[in-house]
């Protein structure tokens, strides 16, 4: 039964957080409102007041100044449904995405899916997708940009595709105040701590724009990185967050054995950048088929994990984090 009124007690309630209203927000708006569930619930949450160019009854519209953690903890708080959907206002949901996430929330409590990038992105949008999709990018973090199909359960899922029952939310407290980036991470961590599974369905994805290489991909990179590299003094540490910075520490190392000590090392440090750029770029064209493209790619994984490898860094010395401050 359709139902365009929010008078009834909605199945879903989805919370949008974002500064000003941009056009990939109502594209997002427009997604959600023209899904297969009707009854549905969108909470947009501006830093100030907002007029919203869309007129539906379903749209909700709350100020709440504050980091994305605030506004998400905000738009739960005040959520009518007991089943919450968590988007950005730069992803847009696939169609079936509220009612594959409603069927998911019947076998766990926590689920999400993968966010890829929208058809006819831009060259330097392309490039950031290749990186992120790639094992040279993302590593074992891969399922998070594409569809994963022999995954069930993962390690974290990321805010711009998250289900989770209200209960449930507000029993961990809701995301961490003082995290951003790093809050769904955190809120993953204590999740799993408490005995829940993170359910991964490779169909449930929303098309997420990519930023633009350089600076806005990097700059998403070291935010990114400082707080892995603080999280690991709170105890939330994996092996391969360290990867990039171990090469950044090795490769001055390699470089100064190869002038005082060895020959092979020499030929060893200064081949293998060149073959790994060959073997990207390569990979990147097939798919691809942008000379541009996988250039741009090729230098993208080099910049990224330099950035990331130094950020880890930063994070660990010189960036505290405090998991204390709860608003839900």
């Amino acid at each position: 039964m359709e139902n365009d009124t929010n008078d009834e007690k909605p199945l879903i309630s989805v919370v949008i957080p974002f500064k000003k209203a941009t056009p990939f927000l109502y594209d997002c708006i427009n997604a959600l409102l023209n899904q297969n569930v009707r009854e549905i619930e969108v909470i947009c949450i501006p830093d100030a007041q907002e007029k919203i160019e869309i007129q539906d009854a379903r749209i909700t519209v709350a100020i709440k100044p504050g980091t994305p953690s605030a506004k998400r903890n905000y738009g739960v708080s005040i959520a009518k449904s007991g089943n919450i959907a968590f988007i950005d206002d730069d992803a847009i949901p696939s169609p079936n995405w509220l009612e594959l996430g409603l069927r998911d929330l019947e076998k766990e409590p926590v689920i999400g899916g993968p966010n890829i990038a929208p058809a006819n992105e831009n060259v330097r949008r392309i490039a950031s997708d290749l990186f992120l999709t790639s094992v040279y990018g993302s590593l074992r973090e891969v399922y998070r940009y594409k569809p994963v199909t022999n995954k069930k359960y993962v390690d974290d899922l990321l805010t711009v595709n998250m289900f989770v029952k209200k209960g449930v939310f507000v029993e961990m407290g809701g995301f961490d105040l003082d995290l951003w980036p790093g809050e769904d991470t955190h809120l993953s961590e204590e999740l799993k701590k408490a005995g829940y599974n993170i359910y991964y369905d490779p169909y449930l994805f929303v098309y997420h724009h990519r930023r633009e290489v350089f600076r806005s991909h990097l700059s998403q990179m070291w935010r990114y990185a400082k707080y892995r590299g603080a999280a690991i003094k709170i105890g939330e540490f994996k092996p391969f967050y360290l990867i990039s910075s171990f090469a950044l520490i090795l490769a001055p190392i390699l470089i100064v054995l190869s002038i005082l000590v060895s020959s092979l090392i020499a030929i060893f440090t200064f081949g293998l950048i060149p073959l790994l750029s060959i073997i990207i770029f390569v990979d990147y064209y097939k798919r691809c088929k942008s000379l541009e493209g996988s250039f741009l790619g090729m230098l993208t994984v080099w910049f990224s994990h330099i950035t990331y490898g130094a950020g880890v860094l930063y994070g660990i010395f010189f960036t505290n984090v405090s998991t204390a401050t709860k608003s839900i």
